[in-house]
C-alpha cells in the first residue's frame, strides 16, 4: 500500500543509518574494507530504486525492477558476510546484510505479498549459505548456531512483518470500501439494475474471451487493464446493489 511506503522507508533509512555507523566504527579492523563499501553502495542503489515509484507517482514496482533489486540485495548479503568473516566476526556483526533484509518492508508495499515473501526467503537462504561457504565454521558449533539462528530471524522477520501489516490493512480498507459501496448501492439501486448487470456480464465475457483466444495479448496494456479494473468495480457495485435490495 502506497500510504505505508513513507513510513516503511523512514524505518529502513533509520535502520540503515545505524548499520552505517556500526560499519564505520569497525573499518579499522577490516583488512578488506572495499567489501563493506561495495555492499553499502549496492544497498544505496537498491534503496533509490525502491523510492523511485514514490517520486514518479507509480503504485507498483515493475517485475524487472523487482528482480534487479532482489539480485542487488543478494549481492549485498554476500559481500557484507564476506567482510564479516574476513574480520573474524560472527553473524551478529552483519550490518548491510541486515539492512538489505529491512528493505523488504518497502518491497511489501510495492509488490504482491507473494513476491515479498519470496524475496525474504531468498535473502534468508543467501545469508545462511554465504556464511557457511565463506568458511565461518564457528557458526556450526554449539555456541555459534544460536547466534546464527537469531541473526537469521532478524533477516527474515522484517519481510514477514511487512507482508502481515500490508495484508491486514488492505483487508480493512477493502472491507470499508465494500461497506461504503453497499450503502451507496442501496440508495441508488433501481428497476434497471438487471439490465445493467446483463450489460456488464456481456462486457466481462467479451474481455475474457479476447484474452483466452489470444486477441488481447498478455500482459494487458495500460488501457485494457484500466478498462478491466473499471468494469470489475462497476460490476461489484451493482452486485452489491442487488444484494442490498434482496436483504432489504
Amino acid at each position: 500500500m502506497s500510504k505505508l511506503l513513507p513510513v516503511f522507508t523512514l524505518v529502513v533509512a533509520v535502520y540503515a543509518l545505524i548499520g552505517v555507523v556500526r560499519s564505520l566504527t569497525s573499518v579499522n579492523d577490516n583488512p578488506v574494507p572495499w567489501l563493506s563499501l561495495a555492499a553499502w553502495g549496492l544497498w544505496s542503489a537498491a534503496f533509490v530504486a525502491l523510492t523511485l515509484p514514490r517520486v514518479t507517482g507509480a503504485e507498483r514496482l515493475s517485475r524487472g525492477s523487482f528482480i534487479a533489486v532482489c539480485a542487488a540485495l543478494v549481492a549485498v548479503v554476500c559481500l557484507d558476510l564476506w567482510a564479516v568473516t574476513v574480520r573474524g566476526d560472527g553473524a551478529r556483526d552483519a550490518t548491510a546484510a541486515l539492512s538489505a533484509a529491512a528493505l523488504v518492508l518497502v518491497i511489501a508495499t510495492l509488490r504482491p505479498a507473494r513476491d515479498a515473501v519470496v524475496s525474504t526467503l531468498v535473502l534468508g537462504g543467501a545469508f545462511g549459505a554465504t556464511f557457511i561457504v565463506t568458511g565461518e565454521r564457528s557458526a556450526l558449533t554449539a555456541q555459534g548456531i544460536p547466534e546464527l539462528l537469531v541473526t537469521l530471524t532478524l533477516v527474515i522477520a522484517p519481510g514477514l512483518v511487512g507482508v502481515w501489516l500490508v495484508s491486514g490493512i488492505t483487508r480493512i480498507v477493502r472491507r470499508e470500501d465494500d461497506r461504503a459501496l453497499a450503502l451507496l448501492a442501496a440508495a441508488e439501486s433501481g428497476p434497471s439494475s438487471d439490465a445493467i448487470l446483463a450489460r456488464l456480464d456481456r462486457e466481462a465475457e467479451t474481455l475474457l474471451d479476447a484474452v483466452a483466444l489470444g486477441a488481447t495479448p498478455l500482459p494487458l496494456s495500460s488501457a485494457v487493464a484500466a478498462e478491466a479494473s473499471s468494469l470489475a468495480t462497476e460490476l461489484r457495485f451493482h452486485l452489491l446493489a442487488a444484494r442490498s435490495g434482496t436483504i432489504n
